[in-house]
């Protein structure tokens, strides 16, 4: 369950000037258990409980961040610039901050940074294409307990401190209208990730052990191709039929590895692709 708050105001600085603050406040509460989904990686018994090594499945019931009870505080700024009557520019930042008091492993903390601008420009009445930029750094804490013995699969994982992923989306579209009753969109979408990851532990440059040794675990990379299209028709005033159609394609190039004593760990797939083909109607009524 989720509360959130939200406040915004808008000004206008000039006449051609105008800008927004927004900011947000929300409570998410998790009525499971608060474990990290990464306890069930890096558990040896004195995390979970067994004391064998063998977690159970009640003690180290995983549980992804994205589910966890989170506090989240977010700030919004954009400013834009219209240049004539045709075009206007527009440049967005923003700041957010998530916690999670509840995890006691994997990821306690990220908070994100991101900045970009917003191109916008009227062609005539019927036709308008519009840019994007947004580059977004995202800084993750992560906390391990790395008390226990060496070699453990809890002592490979210590990855306690700070992982940095930057993230850069650029997109395009436009639209026309050919007919009083009659719209056609299309856009494309790219978005690169890059995902740094600092490791210590029994496996950073340690031959004896797990695997052999890692010295450093290699950075994760993704990158997303999404080209949209769609339509819209207007049977009668005030009712509009929408189809539209996406196609997704991702491609990451993550790491795996594969532990060679009892308490075996996997910590990826091997370069995962994925493609989505996806189709929407609706029909939009006004009154």
């Amino acid at each position: 369950m989720e509360n959130e708050v939200t406040a915004k105001a808008h000004t206008t600085f000039t006449d051609d000037l105008t800008g927004s603050l927004g900011y947000n406040h929300s409570v998410r509460t998790a009525s499971v258990p608060n474990f990290n989904i990464w306890q069930g990686l890096v558990n040896d018994g004195g995390d979970c409980g067994s004391g064998s090594g063998n977690a159970g499945p009640i003690e180290c019931f995983q549980v992804p961040y994205y589910l966890e009870a989170r506090t989240q505080d977010g700030v919004k700024e954009r400013l834009t610039q219209a240049m004539g009557s045709d075009a206007s520019v527009s440049f967005n930042t923003g700041f957010t901050s998530d916690r999670y008091p509840s995890a006691q492993y994997g990821r306690t903390a990220d908070y994100k940074v991101t900045a970009g601008p917003d191109v916008n420009y009227n062609f005539d009445r019927d036709s308008e294409a519009h840019f994007f930029y947004t580059f977004e750094r995202s800084y993750n804490r992560f906390q391990d307990n790395s008390s226990t013995s060496s070699g453990t699969v809890n002592q490979a994982f210590d990855w306690s401190g700070t992982v940095t992923a930057d993230t850069h989306t650029t997109g395009f579209g436009g639209s026309i209208k050919p007919l009083a009753d009659v719209k056609f969109g299309a856009d494309y979408l790219f978005s690169y990730g890059l995902t740094g990851i600092s490791q210590n532990g029994a496996l950073q440059g340690n031959s004896s052990s797990l695997s052999g040794g890692i010295d450093q675990l290699p950075n994760v990379t993704s990158m997303l191709n999404s080209i949209k299209l769609h339509g819209e028709y207007e049977y009668v005033p005030g009712v509009t039929f929408y189809l539209g159609y996406a196609f997704d394609r991702l491609i990451s190039n993550d790491f795996a590895d594969i532990g060679t004593s009892a308490s075996q760990y996997s910590s990826g797939e091997v370069n995962p692709s994925y493609s989505v083909h996806s189709v929407v109607t609706k029909v939009s009524f006004k009154w």
